[in-house]
């Protein structure tokens, strides 16, 4: 096995970037200097990466603590929707109670000045 076969066998999924110079071409001070820049170049790249992969840790994180949030928010919602349901209920049978009590002192009034 090559040497570049047995590099990407141990990046694996990572993958890998390979710059090729020809050294001395067209002299040794830009072969240099082009040498220079692809390792600045390749740290530059490295420094980013390691930057977005920290920014999707943290994007991550807080879409698990978005979402654990949302979940307790539909549950009150629920709750408070429940609430409200016996809420109303307790309130139509209290309207019920008093429009008989209230219908019940109509007719008395009635009774009484119809009797006189």
């Amino acid at each position: 096995m090559s040497r570049y076969a047995t590099m990407f066998d141990r990046l694996g999924d990572e993958g890998a970037f390979g710059a090729f110079l020809m050294l001395g071409d067209p002299d040794l001070n830009t072969s240099a200097a082009l040498l220079d820049a692809v390792v600045e170049q390749q740290a530059t790249f490295a420094e980013n990466q390691r930057k977005a992969e920290e920014r999707q840790t943290k994007t991550d994180e807080q879409i698990a603590n978005n979402t654990k949030s949302i979940t307790a928010l539909l549950g009150l919602a629920e709750m408070h929707a429940e609430e409200a349901t016996r809420m109303n209920k307790e309130m139509t049978e209290q309207f019920k109670r008093t429009d008989d009590r209230i219908n019940a002192l109509v007719d008395v009034v009635e009774r009484y000045i119809t009797k006189g």
